[in-house]
């Protein structure tokens, strides 16, 4: 007979025995929410960090922008000076350029004036004949352009007779004693003055009326009191003897 070696069914089972369970934690990553008075949770700290770093950044740019919009005005007004003085310095070599070509147009006008002088000498000397009529209208008109020409480079002719004598643009030459004008009148001109843009460029040489010499004695005479005729048709003063002497 053989022997079962296998348990008995009624025998009692042995237990299993299985590794303790660890107490399953889902937030134990995530912080939690500080409570008033304690630290603050990371993420917060991180944002805060964050938020500082970005307003430094933005106050540097705004100290950046201010330093430039200051470094670009003081450029504009540098060049604002620069060009006011460049243009105050265009001016005044334009100037002086005019100033020059004015000395020089002087300088020529008064070499040219002897010689209109001649022209108009030698037209008036010039008899009035027949065989002489071409010529004469040719020197005419010679004569007229080169009035035209100075005319347009601003010569202006000096009016003066019968005008007072004026120191500043007549030059008296002579002097002739008359009744016919008043004294100091320019009665002749002797040789024609100009003016170049309102500017003396020749005076006129006149001849000028002055009182007659007989008249200006006169008058000095008529203006001397004479002691003589003063004395005439006046009574003598008396004398005491003549105050006693009887009637």
């Amino acid at each position: 007979m053989t022997t079962d070696k296998s348990k008995p069914s009624g025998a009692p089972k042995s237990p299993k025995i299985s590794a303790p369970r660890q107490p399953s934690n889902t937030k134990a990553d995530t912080p939690q929410t500080s409570p008033k008075g304690k630290t603050p949770s990371t993420p917060e700290v991180g944002e805060a960090r964050q938020l500082d770093r970005v307003q430094g950044r933005v106050t540097e740019l705004e100290a950046a922008l201010q330093a430039e919009q200051q470094h670009v005005q003081d450029l504009q007004s540098k060049m604002a000076y620069l060009q006011a003085e460049f243009q105050n310095s265009v001016k005044a070599l334009e100037r002086r350029q005019s100033q020059f070509i004015e000395q020089a147009n002087r300088e020529l006008i008064l070499r040219l004036l002897p010689v209109l002088d001649d022209v108009e000498r030698a037209r008036i000397m010039v008899p009035a004949i027949k065989e002489n009529q071409l010529f004469t209208e040719g020197l005419s008109m010679v004569l007229e352009g080169f009035r035209a020409a100075l005319e347009s480079a601003g010569v202006k002719r000096i009016e003066c007779e019968g005008q007072a004598f004026d120191p500043l643009r007549h030059e008296a030459v002579a002097r002739e004693e008359t009744t016919q004008y008043a004294p100091n009148t320019v009665i002749e001109e002797l040789q024609k003055g100009y003016l170049l843009r309102g500017s003396l460029l020749r005076p006129s040489l006149v001849r000028i009326a002055v009182k007659p010499a007989a008249a200006v004695e006169k008058g000095a005479t008529a203006a001397t009191p004479n002691p003589q005729r003063e004395g005439l048709g006046r009574d003598k003063p008396k004398t005491k003897d003549q105050k006693r002497s009887p009637s």
